[in-house]
């Protein structure tokens, strides 16, 4: 963990930060979430079913 923590160039955060910085359209765009998906509680609740998708197919 050393040696990658020395690769990178960044702040660390808090995870609990990490929803409120995420450019959530950027990521409904990327995965395609839209329509009925967009019910789901939550976008990572979102990006988990449409990625379990593309691996079951």
């Amino acid at each position: 963990m050393k040696a990658v923590k020395k690769l990178i160039d960044g702040k660390e955060i808090d995870l609990e930060e990490l929803e409120g910085r995420a450019d959530q359209a950027q990521i409904l765009k990327h995965y395609k979430i839209f329509g009925p998906e967009l019910g789901i509680p939550t976008i990572a609740d979102a990006m988990t079913c449409r990625v379990a998708a593309w691996d079951a197919l």
